[in-house]
């Protein structure tokens, strides 16, 4: 456990289950990319952070980031081991909700892509699942500090890098700061889904990118 600046970084664990997916909720339907973009509310949102957060608290692989005077969650980092029985638990959750199929075509393809250049022994890797900080306690290096303990997590765990589809102007220029290199992209004005290109309008930015980083 890490406390920098009066918030404490920790282990997301089934005692703080709730108010995590509070703040999932509260984040991504009005600040992330793709759910902005296909006007995804937080009553649509709730079912999927739910069954994702159970599994995160599950695998132990997540942090999240707490305020130590009130105990408020105010960010979290969910990660997951990138392997094919995890990604077929993940997809199986995004797939019970329709409106998110556009969203999951799109990283299906990225890491298609990603394991067709893959040696034939992939070396263990972490998957970045989501990563959000709340509006009112952003500015504050939250996001960077809970990835970086998250990563020392999974060093400590036996993994040797770590990989994450970016789909935000903000997230991207993080992730770069945070020493991740760009692998696959996918530009937003190419995608199609159905036979519509459903991201054409998002031009910041123009691309959602896969992204590595050895640890």
């Amino acid at each position: 456990m890490l406390e920098n600046n009066g918030i404490v970084y920790e282990i997301f664990q089934e005692k703080d289950l709730d108010n995590t997916i509070a703040c999932i909720v509260d984040f991504f339907p009005t600040s992330e990319t793709l759910c902005k973009a296909l006007g995804i509310t937080k009553d649509e949102y709730y079912p999927l952070a739910e069954m994702i957060c159970r599994k995160a608290v599950k695998d132990g692989l997540s942090h999240i980031a707490k305020d130590s005077s009130t105990g408020e969650v105010t960010g979290f980092s969910i990660s997951e081991d990138f392997n094919p029985e995890s990604n077929e638990e993940t997809n199986l959750i995004f797939e019970r909700v329709v409106k998110f199929h556009p969203i999951l075509g799109l990283l299906a393809q990225l890491e298609h892509q990603y394991m067709s250049i893959q040696s034939i022994e992939p070396c263990p890797t972490l998957h970045y699942l989501m990563v959000g900080v709340k509006e009112s306690y952003r500015n504050q290096n939250i996001a960077k500090n809970m990835m970086l303990e998250n990563q020392n997590l999974a060093k400590t765990r036996g993994f040797e890098k770590v990989i994450g589809e970016f789909t935000g102007i903000i997230s991207q220029h993080n992730a770069f700061k945070l020493g991740f290199k760009e692998v696959i992209a996918i530009y937003y004005r190419d995608y199609e889904y159905q036979g519509s290109q459903i991201f054409s309008h998002i031009d910041s930015p123009p691309k959602c990118i896969l992204m590595e980083k050895i640890l």
